[in-house]
């Protein structure tokens, strides 16, 4: 089963600022090759979290939602980031360990997809369990 979140940020991602920022984000959570493979992997649960940049169709949001990510944000929602969780375990612990690790970077909203909404000040304290 693969379950899809979306993270939102206020500031205008290139291919190379996103690989940038998983460059840091790989280091801050000790995941060297992050960037290169966009990807986080438990081998002992074998979960896996993919890491995409949203570009042109591929960000379809309505007016609603996007009226909130700003509201969140305190600034327009300009970028959008897809993490794809595999596995029911642990999966989405790596996917929060990376939301954390990227909003101590930069601000973001993280959208779980189940009507679960979270604004950057709730990510530091946020678990796996309260957005899933």
């Amino acid at each position: 089963m693969t379950i899809e979140s979306t993270l939102i940020l206020g500031e205008h991602l290139t291919k190379e600022s996103f690989v940038e920022y998983l460059k840091k984000v790989g280091k801050i959570i000790g995941e060297p090759e992050l960037a290169e493979c966009r990807m986080i992997y438990n081998e002992e649960s074998r979960a896996r979290v993919d890491i995409n940049l949203l570009t042109g169709d591929s960000c379809c949001f309505e007016q609603d939602e996007l009226d909130e990510y700003e509201k969140l944000l305190g600034t327009a929602p300009l970028s959008f980031i897809e993490l794809s969780f595999f596995s029911e375990v642990g999966s989405t612990d790596l996917g929060i360990q990376f939301t954390k690790a990227l909003n101590s970077l930069i601000p973001v909203v993280l959208d779980t997809g189940f009507d679960k909404v979270f604004s950057p000040n709730e990510i530091p304290s946020l678990t796996a369990e309260q957005a899933y």
